[in-house]
C-alpha cells in the first residue's frame, strides 16, 4: 500500500506541507478513532541491551561508594558530621566536590488531591485510574515503614534501609489507600519500592525502563531530596570567601549523571522536589555563624556587608535551585499552596509558597517544570502503623505530582494496548496541560503552571478520536531533518503545541553562573499559519527573570511550546519540527502534543489510498508518513 501513497506523491507534487495536511486528515477519521497516539518504535536505548546497564550501573555503584567512603573517612578526621537531623531535615554526607566542600543530602520538608485533578481521574469515571499494575521507585532518606495500614503490603524496601517519617509520608502522599479519607493518595493501587539515597543513580539505572512493557522495571520515582546548598539556619556550606551559592542553576556531573540515565532509559521520568532554599536566610548582624574552611566548620560573626546575603536575596529569590533540579530530562516540581476552595479547585489559591526555589539553570532554561501542593499536606508518617503528620516543602510537591503521573501512565497504557508514554511524552503532556500561574506563558517560578490531571486525562481522551488534540512520538535524523503536521483550526479555542525530547547529557561544569547551554540536540517548534505568518515557541530571559515571557528561537530548552490564543485566524496550520546543527548520535526522538485543533476532512478516493498507507505503517509499528517542512 505504501506504493500507492508514493505513487500518488510523485503525480501530485503540491505545496509543501499538503501530504502531511492529507495524512493527518485521513488518519483522524480513518485510523485515529481505533488506534490512538501515534507512537514511533521504541529506539535501541542503551538499557535496552541489559550487559550494558549492568556496566553502567556497576561503575556508578563503585563511583558512589568511593566517594562516599572517601568523604566519610575525612570528615571523621576532622570531626565533621556525616548524618544527622536538624530543624526538621535529614541530612547525609555524600562526597566532597571539584571545590573540596561538602554535599550533603538533604529532604525538602517545609488535600492535594485535588489541586492537581487528580480525584477527578482517580478511582473517577470515566478513567477510574488509580495507579493499579504500576510500581513507583522511591529514593529518599531512609525507607518507607512498610506495615503502615495504608500501604496493604504493596511497599517493598530494596536495600535494608530504615523507616523514615519523610519517605513514608512521601509514599503516603504517592500511594495511601485511605484508610483515613483525607490522607488519601494520589494512586492508592500502585506499588512502591523504597530505596535509600545511598546509591540513587546506579540503582535508578537497574531500574530505569527503557522500552514499553518491561514489568521488572520502573517508569516513575520520586525525589524528595536535594544538595544542602548556601545557608541552612546558621550553617554556610561554602567557604567564607563564596557570597552565592555555586551549586544554585549548576550543571554539574551529578545533573548530567541523571540526565544520562534518562536517555538510557527514555520511558522512565525522574520527578524531583526543585528545594526550598529561597526562603533561606543569612544570620542577624552580629550573629555567630558557621563556614566550611576545607577541613571542617569554622565559626565566625556575621556581616552583611562582607559575607553572602540570605539565598532568596542575592538575586530577588532567583536561581535557587541547587544542582539535579536543573537537570534536563527530569520533571523538576515546585510547590505552591492549597488550590482549593471548599472543596473544590481553585486556582485563585494556588499562590507561590514561601519556600519553593525558582530557576532559572544558569544556562537559562526554565525551571521548575511545573508546581503542586507543597503546603499542608496529611500524609502517614512513622513510628506507628496508624501515625499521620502534616508536613510542607516541595518533598511534598513532587509525590503530589508523581502519584498523579501515575493515574495518567495507567490510563495511557489501558487506552494504548501494549504501548507506552516515553518519558518525554509523559512530560510534554503534564506541560501542555497545566493552569498557567504568575505571569502568562512559562515563568522561572511556577515552570509552566499547576498540574492538571483531568486535562491531561481527557487530552489522552481527545487523541484517541483523533480530531481535537493529537500525541505523536517521531524522530529526527540524517534522512527526515524535518517533519510538518498540518491541522486545521477553526479559532473557537487555543491552538497550542508542545515539543519534548530527551536529549543527550550535555557537558558538566564546576564553574558558577557558567552561561554556555547545556542543550545537546537543539530541536525547533515552528507553527505556520495561514496567512504564511510564522509562530515561535515562548522564551524567557535570565538577564530579566521576573520579564513576561516573549517568543523567538529557544536555543536553550528541551521543552518547546506555540500557544495561540482563541480567536486567531481560522485556517490550515502546518506545525513543523526540525533540527539545527548535527545530531548528536544521528538521531533525535522526540514527543509532540497539539490540541485545539479541528483536522481537515479527506478527499474522497485520494484520501482512501492515503489512509491504506497510513494503516499499513500504523501497524508496522514504524513512525508516522512524514513531509519535509
Amino acid at each position: 500500500m505504501l506504493l500507492y501513497f508514493e505513487m500518488i506523491a510523485r503525480l501530485f507534487p503540491a505545496r509543501p506541507g499538503l501530504w502531511s495536511e492529507i495524512v493527518v486528515g485521513v488518519f483522524a477519521f480513518v485510523v485515529a478513532p481505533a488506534q490512538g497516539a501515534l507512537l514511533a518504535r521504541p529506539e535501541p536505548a542503551a538499557f535496552n541491551n541489559e550487559h550494558r546497564r549492568q556496566q553502567v550501573a556497576a561503575a556508578l555503584e563503585a563511583q558512589e561508594a568511593q566517594a562516599k567512603a572517601a568523604a566519610w573517612q575525612l570528615a571523621r578526621q576532622h570531626d565533621v558530621p556525616v548524618r544527622f537531623v536538624a530543624r526538621g531535615h535529614v541530612y547525609e554526607l555524600m562526597r566532597f566536590d571539584e571545590r573540596g566542600e561538602p554535599e550533603y543530602y538533604v529532604t525538602c520538608n517545609a488535600n492535594a488531591a485535588i489541586s492537581t485533578a487528580a480525584n477527578l481521574v482517580r478511582n473517577t469515571a470515566p478513567f477510574f485510574a488509580s495507579g493499579s499494575n504500576l510500581t513507583i521507585g522511591i529514593w529518599d532518606g531512609g525507607a518507607v515503614l512498610t506495615t503502615h495500614q495504608e500501604f496493604t503490603s504493596r511497599v517493598t524496601v530494596k536495600d535494608g534501609g530504615s523507616p523514615l517519617d519523610h519517605a513514608t509520608h512521601v509514599a503516603g502522599t504517592i500511594a495511601a489507600t485511605g484508610i483515613v479519607a483525607s490522607a488519601r493518595g494520589m494512586a492508592p493501587c500502585a506499588r512502591i519500592d523504597s530505596y535509600e539515597w545511598n546509591n540513587d543513580a546506579s540503582e535508578m539505572a537497574s531500574r530505569a525502563a527503557s522500552a514499553p512493557n518491561q514489568s521488572s522495571r520502573i517508569y516513575l520515582s520520586n525525589h524528595s531530596y536535594g544538595t544542602a546548598s548556601g545557608w541552612d539556619g546558621n550553617y554556610w556550606y561554602h567557604y567564607i570567601t563564596v557570597t552565592q551559592s555555586p551549586y544554585f542553576g549548576q550543571y554539574n556531573n551529578r545533573a548530567q549523571s541523571w540526565d544520562s540515565i534518562a536517555f538510557n532509559a527514555p520511558y522512565y521520568l525522574i520527578i524531583k522536589a526543585a528545594g526550598n532554599d529561597r526562603n533561606d536566610n543569612a544570620p542577624s548582624p552580629g550573629a555567630t555563624f558557621y563556614y566550611w574552611n576545607g577541613f571542617s566548620w569554622s565559626s565566625a560573626t556575621y556581616d552583611p556587608a562582607q559575607h553572602a546575603k540570605g539565598d532568596g536575596v542575592y538575586k530577588n529569590g532567583y536561581d535557587t535551585l541547587p544542582t539535579y533540579a536543573v537537570a534536563k530530562n527530569i520533571l523538576t516540581v515546585g510547590a505552591v499552596n492549597d488550590a482549593v476552595a471548599g472543596s473544590s479547585r481553585s486556582l485563585a489559591n494556588a499562590t507561590m509558597s514561601s519556600f519553593s526555589s525558582w530557576g532559572p539553570a544558569d544556562d537559562g532554561r526554565i525551571k521548575p517544570d511545573v508546581v503542586g501542593n507543597g503546603v499542608s499536606l496529611y500524609s502517614c508518617s512513622t513510628p506507628n502503623n496508624n501515625s499521620y503528620a502534616t508536613m510542607s516543602g516541595t518533598s511534598m510537591a513532587s509525590p503530589n505530582v508523581c502519584g498523579s503521573a501515575a493515574l495518567l501512565v495507567e490510563y495511557f497504557n489501558r487506552v494504548n494496548p501494549g504501548n507506552a508514554m516515553r518519558s518525554s511524552t509523559l512530560k510534554a503532556l503534564i506541560i501542555h496541560t497545566a493552569d498557567d500561574l504568575g505571569t502568562p506563558g512559562p515563568d522561572y517560578c511556577f515552570g509552566w503552571g499547576l498540574m492538571n490531571t483531568l486535562r491531561a486525562a481527557q487530552l489522552i481522551d481527545d487523541d484517541l478520536t483523533g480530531i481535537s488534540a493529537m500525541i505523536v512520538e517521531d524522530i529526527l535524523n540524517a534522512g527526515t531533518p524535518a517533519i510538518s503536521y498540518a491541522v486545521g483550526y477553526d479559532g473557537s479555542s487555543p491552538l497550542r503545541a508542545t515539543l519534548c525530547w530527551t536529549d543527550p547529557p550535555g557537558a558538566a561544569t564546576s564553574l558558577h553562573d557558567n552561561r554556555s547551554p547545556r542543550l545537546v540536540n537543539d530541536l525547533d517548534l515552528r507553527v505556520y499559519g495561514p496567512l504564511g505568518e510564522t509562530n515561535f515557541p515562548f522564551v524567557l530571559s535570565y538577564a530579566a527573570p521576573a520579564a513576561p515571557a516573549t517568543n523567538g528561537d529557544n536555543v536553550v530548552d528541551n521543552v518547546e511550546q506555540v500557544l495561540l490564543p482563541a480567536g486567531s485566524s481560522p485556517g490550515t496550520y502546518t506545525i513543523a519540527v526540525s533540527h539545527k546543527s548535527v545530531l548528536s548520535g544521528g538521531q533525535q526522538y522526540y514527543s509532540l502534543i497539539i490540541s485545539g485543533v479541528i483536522v481537515p476532512e479527506p478527499v474522497c478516493a485520494l484520501a482512501v489510498l492515503v489512509a491504506l498507507a497510513v494503516f499499513s505503517r500504523r501497524f508496522s509499528r514504524s513512525p508516522r508518513p512524514t513531509s519535509l517542512a
